[in-house]
């Protein structure tokens, strides 16, 4: 029997910690972490399926946008 894919998206900080604490129903789920990509969050891949997006925070938004256009 397949497991059900699930897809985990969050931010990093208070809710990527939130989530980790549902690791143990990571080995009922054929899932999959998504989360910014920030010096705390690159060993993330030596443990969990994870990809990354750019970091970004509200409080310069001109150089969000700039890194997200070109990344």
């Amino acid at each position: 029997m397949k497991k059900p894919k699930v897809l985990f998206i969050c931010s990093v900080g208070g809710h990527l910690t939130e989530l980790l604490q549902l690791k143990s129903l990571f080995q009922k789920y054929d899932y999959h972490l998504v989360t910014e990509n920030t010096e705390l969050t690159k060993e993330l891949k030596d443990e969990y399926k994870v990809s990354f997006l750019v970091f970004g925070a509200r409080n310069n938004l001109f150089k969000y946008i700039f890194k997200f256009s070109f990344h």
